[in-house]
Formats: C-alpha cells, sequence, structure tokens
C-alpha cells in the first residue's frame, strides 16, 4: 500500500499543484492540538485532503490516525467557512483490509460511521484524483496559508 501512494504522490507535475506529505503547523491552523502531516492537500475552489492510511497497521496505530485525521478535517472545515470556499473533499486513502480482522471491523465503522466527516477512497481511485489535480486548476494550500496567515489567526 505505501509503495503505491508513494508512486501516485510522485506523479510528474502534482508538487506544483498540491502539497505533498505536508506538515500543517498548529502554530497557524487553528484547532490542530499539534502539527499533522497529510498526504495531500491542495485547493481548487475548496479544500482538497487526501490522508493515506495503511489498514494493515495495528489497531490502536490505525484509531490514531484516524482521530487525527477527523481533528484536522474538523480545522479546514473552519477554514472553509471563514473565507467562504466551496465545500472541501476529504479522504482517507486506504486498501480494504482481509476479512474478519480488527483492521477489517475498523473499515466498516469508518465508512459506517463517519462519511458525513470523510471519505474512504482506495487507490485506483487515488490514482484518477491525482490525474485530475495534475490537469485541472488546483494550488498549493500553502500558498493559501502563506497569504492568510494573519486572518487565521
Amino acid at each position: 500500500f505505501n509503495t503505491t501512494l508513494k508512486q501516485q504522490l510522485s506523479k510528474p507535475g502534482l508538487t506544483e499543484k498540491a502539497d505533498i506529505n505536508f506538515k500543517l503547523s498548529s502554530a497557524i491552523v487553528h484547532g490542530l492540538i499539534k502539527d499533522t502531516d497529510v498526504s495531500l492537500i491542495t485547493k481548487n475552489g475548496g479544500i482538497k485532503t487526501y490522508q493515506g492510511i495503511d489498514f494493515m497497521m495495528s489497531e490502536k496505530s490505525i484509531v490514531d490516525n484516524l482521530y487525527e485525521f477527523e481533528v484536522l478535517v474538523n480545522a479546514l472545515k473552519k477554514i472553509e467557512h471563514h473565507n467562504k470556499f466551496k465545500k472541501g473533499n476529504y479522504s482517507i486513502v486506504a486498501e480494504e483490509p482481509p476479512l474478519n480482522t480488527q483492521q477489517h471491523k475498523l473499515f466498516d465503522q469508518v465508512y459506517k460511521y463517519k462519511s458525513d466527516v470523510y471519505s474512504l477512497i482506495d487507490s485506483v481511485n487515488f490514482d484518477s484524483i491525482t490525474d485530475e489535480i495534475v490537469q485541472n486548476d488546483h494550488s498549493k494550500f500553502s500558498e493559501f496559508l502563506s497569504a492568510s496567515f494573519n486572518t487565521l489567526q
């Protein structure tokens, strides 16, 4: 999974239009308790954020990553609302874990209970999303943060 994600994030032209493996600072993004890494974040009228989570990790690691992403989404939604952006797109990129495992139970719970917060997409769909970002009018979220730092406080 991680190898596939790295390949998709290194697609030619993507780094010009999106921040890859980007650290969002808790000093800048109000609502974050600590600095938070995100796999991909871009802006195209709205904020688009994609976080790779490996559902083969331990149950605790998966849950920690899910909660961290949810806090990030809530903070970004505040920025979205404050700046009157279009509704954002917040997604977890993951592969479905094997059936009858604790990881699969978590995967099902995310699908069932968190669809109002973020979506789950697989690496095939993520590949087409990265193509869309490269081919269309997207800008790095970091450029927005740099230009807007004082208004986010």
